[in-house]
């Protein structure tokens, strides 16, 4: 990606106490208030946000020390990106990407803490950043263009069912702007 932009680096992600400790509270007040939490974009813009992209790169966060044998950041990267191909969306190479006008990318962030024998509470973010131009000033950086997440309790299988569930949301939302000829 360029210089112009933040994008993750692997290993910028720290457990520590402090974070597992509002994971928790944030999955116990989403359990404990079920109201639709969503984000703030409107599900139109979010579409329109992800129209004639030709593929999108792929980022998966380093998974803390919680999901260690649980999954690999390997076997993720595999798994979304195979969604990606069945639905005819081009998984990019980063320097595939960079060289795109809007340099965009899918990040992937999933964060767990164990709550018992091989059951998590775990939250999981998606969202595609696109290299976007501030009006104020014509300067340019990466930008949330779409995104959806959400926290669920359970095991490994249940894990990745919900990862499916997003991946496919994006899916939707991309077809639905970049139908097929």
């Amino acid at each position: 990606m360029s210089t112009r932009s933040h994008k993750p680096q692997a290993g910028s992600s720290k457990t520590s106490t402090t974070a597992n400790f509002f994971l928790i509270c944030e999955v116990a007040g989403r359990l404990a208030f079920p109201h639709n939490f969503s984000h703030t974009h409107p599900s139109y813009e979010k579409k329109t946000s992800l129209k004639r992209l030709h593929g999108i790169y792929v980022v998966i966060e380093d998974l803390g020390p919680e999901m260690k044998g649980l999954v690999t950041r390997k076997e993720l990267q595999t798994r979304v990106e195979s969604r990606l191909c069945m639905a005819g969306i081009k998984p990019l190479k980063e320097k595939e990407a960079a060289k795109m006008a809007c340099e965009p990318y899918l990040y992937v962030n999933i964060a767990a803490v164990p709550i018992g024998s091989k059951r998590y509470a775990c939250r999981m973010d998606i969202e595609v950043h696109q290299l976007v131009t501030l009006l104020q000033d014509s300067s340019q950086c990466h930008a949330v263009t779409w995104d959806d997440g959400v926290i669920t309790v359970g095991g490994a299988n249940t894990i990745l069912d919900q990862l499916d569930e997003l991946i496919f949301e994006f899916i939707y939302d991309y077809l639905a702007v970049n139908p097929k000829a």
